[in-house]
């Protein structure tokens, strides 16, 4: 019994540390980010999109990782040489779903069957694939501070910090 309880506060813990919106790619859902390095300065910063999220969010995203990235380097700028970001559309198929919900009302159980008909839908999914360049010292107006951007972006999507998550 004391096992169960363990691990039932386990499993808690580990989903409330789950950001489903910000997090690294996951070749399951195909949702996430990812960083690869091209040379001692250049990256390719990706972020793929659950569908329905907006291309906006998924670029701030991008930018949030590629942020992350310039100060993993150990510098504190990072300029997009290229932004080769899409997006897919697809018409998908829902199959039909059922459900009972169950309601009391005095001493009367009422059972409700909600049917919801099969359908297609077009569901659109926004992917970011940025080059950047990192630096130590602002090489132009257009680079980024990246300290500024993280702080930015993760207050404005209610991302929690990593030494927050612990």
């Amino acid at each position: 019994m004391n096992y169960l309880l363990v691990f039932s506060l386990a499993a808690l813990v580990w989903v409330d540390r789950c950001d489903p919106l910000y997090s690294r790619y996951n070749t399951y859902t195909k949702n996430g980010y990812g960083d690869i390095r091209l040379d001692d300065s250049t990256y390719k910063i990706t972020f793929y999109g659950p569908a329905g999220q907006t291309g906006d969010v998924i670029q701030d995203l991008a930018l949030l990782h590629a942020a992350e990235v310039t100060l993993e380097a150990g510098v504190s700028y990072f300029a997009v040489l290229r932004d080769d970001g899409y997006a897919e559309s697809a018409t998908v198929f829902v199959p039909e779903e059922r459900k009972t919900e169950v309601s009391k009302k005095d001493s009367s159980v009422i059972k409700t069957q909600i049917i919801q008909k099969a359908r297609q839908e077009q569901r659109n999914w926004y992917n970011a694939i940025l080059t950047i360049r990192v630096y130590r010292s602002k090489p132009s107006a257009q680079a980024f501070t990246a300290e500024y951007l993280i702080a930015s972006i993760r207050r404005k999507y209610g991302i929690r910090a990593p030494a927050e998550e612990s």
